[in-house]
């Protein structure tokens, strides 16, 4: 067991030479201003970046941003890291009217293209509040000259014309340490508990689960205008799964088949007729009793498909060092698993590219470690733009929790 609390502090030692997301948070909300870009104004927001590693290669920086603004195209996001330039994240050219700006910008490829996307980000793609930066955008000016990460990122928001105004309400910096890995020499013995112990098409308790060795783990929160997930939605989630019955249960005949060839996992599902899918969120967040050092699972059968039956699959984690997902946010580190892995890891996002063909397949699997102890973490999932709207039944799981 892997405990980190008062006198059982270990010392995590050095991170290894694969890699690890760190992100940084600013929730200070403020009025954007009418009109306000020229000669470098509008509003200012820093990051503090203590650790230091080389970003700057495709994919070690993104950030996400949420902004309410009623006319899109006004809307001008700069980013500048310590002892760079300032990098030109946001900036329109055409009309797009459209509302808000709940997005993370990557260099990843296939994330999207905001000035071709000319609808809203709706309030609700937010879920209440505990998922943010919900659409992936392609940002190829994210990668830059490699530079050290330490030091503060400033980031401007301004607005570029007349008219309507917004409110910036907070961003995310993401940054990558490409050449470290979360650390796994620990003293202890790992302990962990079969998602399946709790039944099949179970839903999981809000009461506290015993682990064993004095520690408890509790779903304290999950996302659900309806009781099974986003309004609309036909498929049942936040339920265990055993993978090991029949496939021909009619209640739901999948909880029964493996995910990414495991048996014994927390599902996640859905299936929204006719709706934008950037409105179709999934979320559980999980408190352990005391902070627990090692914290690792695995999300299963992250995946696409196209065609007659698409749905495009995105994958989050978050881990936090106090109760209810509050406190400093662990850094962790995100491997894709399999041979031909169906995903790639954009920000702090893992956004389905392939299909996984086939339950018992591994391809869709990602490997989840966090580098320092955690006292909750919370889980996403949620429909890509691919398609735009109505996604065909799409459905992952996370498999047990080590620790």
């Amino acid at each position: 067991m892997r405990l980190f609390a008062g006198l059982l502090a270990l010392s995590l030692g050095g991170i290894a030479a694969a890699q690890v997301t760190y992100t940084y948070e600013n929730t200070s909300s403020v009025a954007i201003g009418d009109n306000n870009c020229s000669g470098g104004g509008g509003i200012t927001r820093s990051f503090n970046v203590s650790e230091t590693f080389t970003v700057g290669a495709s994919g070690t920086i993104s950030l996400g941003i949420d902004i309410e603004h009623a006319t899109r195209d006004q809307v001008r996001v700069y980013l500048t890291p310590p002892g760079g330039s300032e990098i030109t994240v946001f900036d329109l050219t055409g009309s797009n009217t459209a509302d808000n700006l709940f997005v993370t910008f990557v260099a990843a490829s296939d994330a999207g293209d905001l000035a071709t996307e000319a609808t809203n980000d709706p309030v609700t793609s937010r879920a209440g509040g505990a998922v943010r930066y919900r659409r992936l955008i392609q940002q190829p000016a994210l990668a830059i000259a490699p530079l050290p990460s330490n030091g503060v990122w400033t980031l401007r928001v301004c607005d570029d014309a007349a008219g309507t105004t917004g409110t910036f309400n907070r961003a995310r910096l993401i940054l990558r340490d490409a050449n470290a890995t979360a650390p796994t020499d620990f003293c202890g013995t790992e302990i962990s508990r079969d998602w399946g112990l709790n039944g099949n098409q179970v839903a999981f308790p809000t009461t506290a689960v015993d682990f064993g060795s004095g520690v408890s783990v509790q779903q304290i929160s999950r996302w659900a205008p309806v009781a099974n997930g986003p309004s609309g939605d036909t498929r049942q989630s936040y339920e265990t799964c055993t993978g090991t019955g029949p496939a021909d249960n009619a209640a739901d005949a999948r909880c029964n088949w493996r995910l990414g060839n495991h048996q014994g996992y927390y599902k996640f599902s859905m299936d929204v007729p006719t709706v934008a899918t950037k409105q179709n969120v999934e979320e559980a967040t999980f408190e352990f009793s005391v902070p627990v050092l090692g914290l690792n699972f695995v999300g299963l059968d992250i995946d696409q498909q196209t065609g007659a039956n698409a749905f495009e699959d995105m994958f989050r984690v978050e881990g936090y060092a106090g109760t209810g997902g509050t406190g400093a946010s662990i850094p962790y580190q995100l491997t894709l698993v399999g041979g031909t892995p169906t995903a790639q890891i954009a920000g702090d996002w893992v956004e389905a590219d392939a299909d996984a063909a086939g339950y018992a397949n591994t391809n869709g699997n990602v490997q989840v470690r966090f580098a320092a102890p955690v006292r909750s973490v919370r889980v996403t999932y949620a429909q890509g733009n691919e398609p735009v709207d109505d996604s065909d039944i799409q459905y992952i799981g996370i498999s047990d929790f080590g620790f």
